[in-house]
Formats: C-alpha cells, structure tokens, sequence
C-alpha cells in the first residue's frame, strides 16, 4: 500500500510538472503556457479567455445559441493570427447554426477548414464530420461529402453521434432511408456520451426532427 501511494504521488508530480512547462505541442497549450498568456495580458490572453470561457460554458449545458460569442467575433475582426482561432470559427459556426443561419455558419466551417492544421491531429476528424454532415444535407453534395467522410481519421476521441450523424445523412442523400433512420438513431443513443452537454441539447434536437423527416418519408413510401 505505501508503495502505490509513493507511485501514485511520482506520478503526480510529473504530470504536474509536465503540464505546468509553458510549451506548444500538436496544437496543444501547456497549463503552463495559458497561464502565461493571461497572465502577461494582450491579445494572446484574450484569445485564451474567449475560447476558455466558450469551452467552459458549453460544458456546463449552455447550448450554442445562448453563448456569448461577442467577444469571439471581435478577435475575428481583428485580422489576429493565433493557434486557436479555428475554434473561435466553430464555436461561432455552432452558434449560427442552432439560429437555423446555416449559410452564415458555413462560412465559419470553411474558416476553421482553412486553419485545420492547428487542430491536433487527433480531432481534425470532427471538422471533417462536420464537413460532410453539412455537405450531404444542406448542399446535397453527395460526391463531396463521401470525401470529407473519408479524410476524416477516426481515434478515440471523436464523439460517436458525430460519425453516425455524417452517415445517417450521407444515406439520406443516396436515398437509402432504412440506414438513414438506423444511423440517426445510433446517433441519439450515443449521444449522452458527448462531453459537450450545451451543443448535444442543440443535437438532440436536430436528430430527432431528421428523425421524423425520415419516418414520415418512409410511411410515405410504404403507402405509395
């Protein structure tokens, strides 16, 4: 027992101290590094505040639409080159598109695309979902969207309504509604999993009415 409590607290410590190094990794800040630049105040601060403040609200369940994105598209204004303006681009894409502003938040899809080298490797494939999502459904581009679908690199990481959401669509698209309807509801199943509680309410909502899209389609066709 007093071995795992000296083992446990080694470990501790190196995590600690690892992360308390102010460096850039991948994509990744350091603790350390973001508390330099708040602390050091200036645009990189604000930067770090805005998405910080983003993050932890969305966390916390507030869903896209009642985020303050304000102060995210006044660093966009400014022309600012930082690491983390690709997730300004995607809060504010999310906040537009639970408005039902789809062709404004597109724009900030293709800005974030643009910047997806700042991106860890590991999440780029979130964009790349989101990507072929909106292809398949809002442009109707099936031959683009299947290509962002397979660019996309799946870990871990990436929250699963995320991929089913893109495939139920993309079935959609091809007009196969059985695996439109089965991939849509994969979707809502899995998705109390996804750690962003504010932008799953805005999921939920939009999967269940595709749902019911789908469903009248297919009584629709039952009865012709």
């Amino acid at each position: 027992m007093r071995s795992f409590w000296q083992f446990t607290t080694l470990m501790s410590g190196a995590i600690f101290l690892t992360t308390m190094i102010p460096m850039r990794n991948g994509g990744f800040f350091s603790d350390g590094a973001r508390m330099l630049n708040l602390i050091k105040g200036g645009k990189k601060a604000e930067v770090d505040l805005a998405v910080l403040t983003s993050t932890a609200a969305s966390t916390a369940g507030i869903r896209p639409r009642e985020l303050n994105v304000a102060p995210l598209q006044k660093i966009l204004e400014s022309d600012y080159e930082h690491p983390f303006i690709p997730y300004l681009h995607l809060y504010i894409y999310a906040y537009l598109m639970d408005w039902g502003k789809t062709e404004e938040a597109f724009e900030h899809l293709t800005q974030a695309m643009e910047h997806i080298e700042n991106i860890p490797a590991g999440y780029q494939a979130t964009l790349w979902l989101e990507l072929a999502f909106y292809q398949a459904y809002y442009q109707q581009n099936l031959a683009e969207a299947e290509a962002a679908f397979q660019q996309a690199k799946i870990s871990a990481v990436i929250p699963k309504h995320l991929i089913y959401k893109a495939e139920a669509v993309i079935a959609w698209g091809k007009k196969d509604l059985e695996l439109a309807l089965i991939k849509a509801q994969n979707a809502l199943t899995v998705l109390p999993q996804a750690m962003d509680a504010g932008g799953a309410i805005a999921e939920k909502e939009w999967l269940e009415e595709f749902l019911n899209q789908l469903e009248v389609a297919n009584y629709n066709n039952s009865i012709t």
